[in-house]
Formats: C-alpha cells, sequence, structure tokens
C-alpha cells in the first residue's frame, strides 16, 4: 500500500491559531461576551460552521449573519498581513518522499491564503481537502476518510500531522495514525514533534514499522 501523509494547517503548516485566537476573542468582547477566552479556547481545531454553533448557543448575542461575516473578514485580513513565507517549512515539505495532501478545518478560502501567505499553495494545489466538503467536522473522522478515499489510500496507509485535540481524535476515529505536532510543549501522545523539521524522520519510522 502506498502511504499518505495528511497535513493540518492552522497551527501545523501556517501558523495562524494565534491570530485566529486574537481575532475570535477581540470579537466576542465587543459582543459583550463574558468569557471570551475559553470559548476562544473551545474552537482550536474545529470548523467554522461547528464553532458557530456552539457559540450561538452560549451566547446568543453572536447570532447574526454579520457577526460571523465581520469574523472571517477580520481573521482573512489578519492573515494576510501578518502571515509571511516560511522557507523552512517549504524545504521540509520539498524533501517528502510519500505522498501528502492538506486536510483542515478552515474554509477553501481560508487554506488557500494561508498557504499562500506562507509560500506553500504550490506544493498542495489540488490536493486540498476542507471541512466544507464533509457534514461533519473534526473530530469527527470524515474529513480524513474523504481525503484519503480521493488520494486513493486506504486509511491504515495514512499517518496524519496535527496541533489540536479534535484533529488528533479524528485521526483515531479514521483508524490512521498521528503524529502531534506541539512547538514547546508536551505530549502524551505516542508519536509528537516540537519541531517540523523533526515530521519526515517520525513518518518514515511509523509506516517502516506498520508496512
Amino acid at each position: 500500500m502506498k502511504p499518505l501523509i495528511l497535513f493540518d494547517c492552522d497551527g501545523v503548516l501556517v501558523d495562524t491559531e494565534p491570530l485566529a485566537h486574537e481575532v475570535l476573542v477581540n470579537a466576542l468582547q465587543s459582543a459583550g461576551v463574558a468569557q471570551p477566552q475559553k470559548l476562544a479556547e473551545a474552537s482550536v481545531g474545529r470548523s467554522l460552521a461547528d464553532v458557530r454553533l456552539m457559540i450561538t448557543r452560549q451566547e446568543p448575542a453572536t447570532d447574526s449573519d454579520q457577526f460571523w461575516t465581520q469574523l472571517i473578514t477580520d481573521t482573512e485580513q489578519a492573515v494576510l498581513t501578518r502571515i509571511k513565507p516560511n522557507r523552512i517549512i517549504s524545504e521540509v515539505i520539498e524533501q517528502l518522499s510519500y505522498p501528502f495532501c492538506v486536510a483542515s478545518s478552515g474554509t477553501h478560502q481560508k487554506i488557500r491564503t494561508s498557504l499562500s501567505c506562507a509560500g506553500l499553495l504550490e506544493h498542495f494545489e489540488g490536493k486540498i481537502f476542507s471541512a466544507e466538503d464533509v457534514k461533519r467536522g473534526k473530530p469527527a473522522p470524515d474529513l480524513f476518510l474523504r481525503a484519503a478515499k480521493t488520494m486513493g489510500v486506504p486509511s491504515e496507509a495514512c499517518c496524519v500531522i496535527e496541533d489540536s485535540k479534535p484533529g488528533l481524535s479524528a485521526a483515531d476515529a479514521a483508524g490512521m495514525y498521528s503524529i502531534h505536532y506541539a512547538p514547546g510543549r508536551a505530549s502524551n501522545r505516542a508519536y509528537h514533534a516540537q519541531d517540523f523539521g523533526e515530521i519526515p524522520h517520525l513518518v518514515a519510522k511509523i509506516f517502516a514499522m506498520h508496512s
């Protein structure tokens, strides 16, 4: 079986998580939400649709198209102005000896904007999968399973690179191997990387052990 690497985008390929967190917290504060930090933290790794459903249930003041349209606009603007090309990640991607794709909770537009700003879009053209493509976002396995099926690889031959708990849970539910990418953080996962440059070695180790 040919193997496949599935990269998450936000927090793995592109360091957009702090920006998205900041924009969401500011938006929630402006709407008068009492615990914006807590809600923003609970939103990490989830699709926009799921985040909207979760937050509007708890905070009815945010239940308007205007609030969420403005949030999308502000998040994209933050990415466009603050994300710069990442030469190191691009070089690691270029050296990979296995097929790969990106499977992210972001919208197609956000994924493409983030990858473009980071100088990575060319590596993933035609291999971009979004939570918009499935009914259930992470932690459900649907997105990873769709990506693997489209790429023609069985789930047991896939390795997911994720930074978030919902993403890692989705990989487990899909029956895929996973690497927890956690720069500066501890991990209780069997495979974890503190540095992006560690990923090729860990992936090769996983596929060699289970081939």
